[in-house]
């Protein structure tokens, strides 16, 4: 029954036959494949990747948690599979032990803390193993929005060290014994920072076994269990002690403060969740979009049946009440530790918001380029990229006014508004908008030409649109079959206004321009993306083309 509810949440992997893209996963593949070409040329636990950074190499293995990778190395060294599907057997093996540890811990949980319950222990082993895998972050965020294998793998880790410490405290046995040291060492050893948070709720329940008291704690009476549940999570940080240490004792040689250091992007006080996205239903993620905005909730169902465990506990329904307790208080904590009103300032959720506006202004940006693609309306398109500026502008300015009304500051930092907007528009996309004027002896703007005296043709390429950034440093190339156009090949740079200027003299007699006299050809960017132009209809272009 246990499979079957994990079959489930298998299937995603089951039937497609790669990886979601532009996930952490792609990263997981390649750190196995470069674990295993280094194990078979005789390193077995190497903490130098030569082959990363351009050939410089990198110490991920000295710094990051190996379990999920030697996990996969198993399968990955059979000459049928390799890197991706190695990977992927890890997210499933880590879904599977998540469903297989829960079961078995709530099982015996319940059938020794509650009387009588020997018919319902293995249906609320089922309904918490379901609970357990399917939240959305287990089973859906982590494993596929994110690709986190270490992660993902820890999750499943973790009920499996409860369970073992659970079974040796109830039957002081030497197997449950070594099964919790080796478990509580894989906690360790799959992911750095939730090692730390699963290796504290492991300690606390073992302290909380002495807190309760005879009679009511897991411990059985004259047991070594009585005396060795702390010397159980001690031996498991000592059997991971080869990592642990080193990472420890050299963390000086690495720069680990943009990982946990103040203000980084990976500080604490950057991500915490209000209690309305905790509590919240999950969305659905648009694919589509370059700068996903994923939900970390904890599921509807899982915080529902957990409000209901907790109503049952404390009025003392649900049979021993101080072993349910602990986890009542355990919860509450963390999900009071994760609401942001006990963490984030004023200051730092202006600082955030403009982050996520940031974000939206790029999404913003790539719908107006993809209704460009299947539309090709150039004035629905200029409309639409300056409704996101002006939503960028309004949404930053609300911000600081927000801070600056409840006495904070709001600084721009690193990046301005300015600097965001730069950042997102050099990078998002890759169209040009090219003004093409012809001017008369004057300098005046005209259609009709003449072969007594040249014309001066000027190609001014912005970016997006006819406002834009001028683009410098574009080759252009002007050709027709009517004139000459100099200088000579018809090639010209633009200069720091993006313009590139070109004298046109003209072989025929006086006319129109029509839009097959006057066009231009496929030319080299100067180092920037190629882009989109318009052909020369009476000064504009009219179609798209490239350049």
């Amino acid at each position: 029954m246990v499979l079957l509810i994990c079959f489930v949440a298998l299937l995603p992997f089951l039937l497609y036959p790669d990886l979601p893209q532009e996930t952490d996963a792609e990263l997981h593949i390649y750190r196995l494949a470069e674990l295993s070409r280094l194990v078979r040329g005789g390193e077995f636990y190497p903490r130098w990747s030569p082959h990363f950074y351009y050939g410089y190499g990198y110490p991920i293995f000295n710094y990051y948690a190996p379990l999920g990778y030697y996990t996969g190395l198993l399968v990955e060294i059979w000459p049928v599979f390799n890197a991706v599907l190695a990977i992927k057997f890890v997210f499933m093996l880590g879904l599977v032990l998540a469903g297989l540890g829960m079961y078995g811990f709530v099982r015996d949980f319940v059938r020794q803390s509650v009387p009588g319950s020997a018919q319902w222990c293995r249906p609320a082993g089922y309904v918490a193993a379901a609970v357990y895998v399917y939240a959305p972050y287990i089973q859906y965020v982590d494993p596929h929005a994110r690709g986190d294998l270490a992660e993902s793998f820890s999750f499943g880790l973790f009920p499996l060290a409860l369970w073992a410490l659970h079974r040796f405290a109830r039957t002081g046995r030497a197997g449950p014994w070594l099964a919790a040291c080796f478990a509580i060492a894989a906690v360790i050893l799959s992911h750095n920072l939730m090692a730390m948070v699963f290796f504290g709720l492991l300690t606390g329940w073992v302290l909380w076994q002495y807190v309760i008291g005879r009679g009511q704690s897991a411990i059985a009476a004259d047991t070594p269990s009585r005396y060795l549940l702390p010397v159980t999570l001690l031996a498991g940080v000592g059997l991971a002690a080869f990592f642990w240490l080193p990472v420890a004792l050299e963390q000086e040689a690495v720069n680990l403060s943009s990982l946990i250091g103040d203000g980084s992007h990976f500080d604490f006080r950057n991500h915490f969740l209000t209690l309305g996205t905790l509590l919240g239903f999950s969305p659905r993620l648009d694919w589509g979009a370059t700068e996903q905005v994923i939900t970390f909730n904890l599921g509807v169902m899982q915080w529902v049946i957990g409000l209901l465990g907790a109503v049952l506990v404390m009025s003392g329904r649900a049979g021993n009440r101080r072993q349910g307790l602990f986890f009542v208080l355990a919860a509450g904590l963390l999900v009071l530790w994760t609401g942001a009103t006990h963490a984030v300032d004023p200051a730092q959720k202006c600082q955030s918001g403009k982050n996520k506006e940031a974000g939206k202004y790029a999404f913003c940006l790539q719908k107006a380029e993809a209704k460009l693609v299947t539309t090709g309306d150039t004035a629905k398109y200029s409309a639409a990229i300056l409704k996101c500026e002006g939503k960028l502008a309004d949404k930053w300015a609300r911000l600081e006014a927000a801070a600056a009304a409840k006495g904070a500051s709001c600084p721009d930092d690193p990046l301005t508004e300015a600097d965001f907007k730069k950042v997102i528009d050099d990078n998002s996309d890759n169209i040009y908008y090219v003004d093409v004027v012809l001017l008369d002896a004057l300098g005046e703007p005209t259609n009709t030409v003449t072969t007594t005296r040249p014309n001066r043709l000027e190609v001014t390429v912005t970016k997006k649109n006819k406002n834009g950034a001028p683009i410098a440093d574009v080759i252009v190339t002007v050709a027709s079959t009517i004139a000459d156009i100099d200088p000579d090949q018809g090639s010209g740079l633009t200069n720091a206004d993006g313009v590139a200027t070109f004298r046109v003299h003209f072989l025929q007699f006086p006319l129109r321009m029509q839009s097959e006299d006057l066009s231009t050809l496929p030319a080299e960017t100067g180092g920037n993306e190629p882009g989109t132009v318009r052909r020369f209809v009476s000064g504009r272009f009219s179609q798209r083309g490239a350049i």
